[in-house]
C-alpha cells in the first residue's frame, strides 16, 4: 500500500512539473499573460477575500483593452500579518482535530479501567493530603524561619555603696542578640541601645556595659536617698 502512495505521488509531481513547463512555454510565446500578486493583510479569510477582488479587476483590465489570451496569476504572495484591521474578516475559529491513528496504534493492547489498581481507601477520620509548595514550583524564594529572640536577664551597679547603711544603686534591663547585634532593653522594655560584637566578645559583658553607660540620668534621680547614721544628738 505504501509502494501505491509513493507512485502516486511521484506520478502526480511529474504531472506538476510538465504542466509549468507548457505554461512556461506559452507566457515565452505570448500565448499566455503572467501576472504576479502581491497581497497584504491581517488574517488568511482577508487575504483571499482581496486576491479574489485583484484577480477579477486585473482581468476586467486586460478584457477592457481588448486582450483576450489567458491569464495566468503567477506568483501569487500572501502576507498575512496576524493583525486584523478595520473592516477585515476573521479567520474563523479552528475546531480541533481527531489526532491521527496508524495501523501500529490499532495493534497496541488497549487500556481499560480495569487495568488500573484502585486507590487505598481513606481511613476513617484522615485529613485529606494537602500541597506542598515549595520555592521551585512558586518560583518565590522563602526566607528560613529564624529563632525567636530570648531575652536574657542583666542587672548592673550604677553606683556603689557608701557605707553599711547605703545599698548604692542598680539598674535592672534585658538583652538579646540577633545575629551580631546585641540589643539592650531597660526593665521596661524600653530601648536602651545596640552595639554590633566583634569576635571573641562576651555579649552578656557587651549588654552590661550598655546597660550602664545609656541609661538615663533621670531613671536614678529619683532613687531612694540614703543618710549617714548621725546618731542622737
Amino acid at each position: 500500500m505504501e509502494d501505491i502512495d509513493k507512485r502516486e505521488a511521484e506520478l502526480l509531481a511529474r504531472l506538476e512539473a510538465e504542466r509549468e513547463t507548457r505554461i512556461a512555454e506559452k507566457i515565452a510565446a505570448g500565448e499566455i499573460v503572467s501576472v504576479p500578486l502581491y497581497i497584504v493583510a491581517g488574517s488568511e479569510a482577508s487575504a483571499r477575500a482581496q486576491e479574489e477582488r485583484a484577480k477579477a479587476d486585473k482581468l476586467a483590465e486586460l478584457r477592457a483593452t481588448g486582450d483576450q489570451r489567458e491569464v495566468v496569476f503567477s506568483p501569487v504572495e500572501l502576507v498575512i500579518t496576524g493583525v486584523v484591521q478595520h473592516g477585515e474578516a476573521r479567520d474563523p475559529e479552528r475546531a480541533p482535530t481527531a489526532p491521527a491513528f496508524s495501523r501500529d496504534d490499532a495493534a497496541a493492547p488497549r487500556v481499560g479501567p480495569r487495568d488500573f489498581a484502585p486507590l487505598p481507601a481513606a481511613s476513617a477520620g484522615a485529613a485529606a493530603p494537602t500541597a506542598v509548595l515549595t520555592a521551585a514550583d512558586t518560583g518565590v524564594e522563602q526566607e528560613e524561619p529564624q529563632p525567636p529572640l530570648v531575652e536574657t536577664p542583666i542587672c548592673v551597679q550604677t553606683r556603689q555603696c557608701r557605707n553599711d547603711d547605703d545599698p548604692g544603686e542598680v539598674v535592672e534591663g534585658y538583652f538579646s542578640v540577633d545575629g551580631s547585634t546585641v540589643t539592650v532593653t531597660n526593665a521596661s522594655g524600653g530601648h536602651v541601645g545596640s552595639r554590633a560584637i566583634t569576635a571573641g566578645e562576651d555579649p552578656k559583658t557587651v549588654a552590661r556595659r550598655l546597660l550602664r553607660e545609656k541609661t538615663p540620668e533621670s531613671e536614678s534621680f529619683t532613687r531612694r536617698l540614703s543618710y549617714p547614721n548621725m546618731g542622737m544628738a
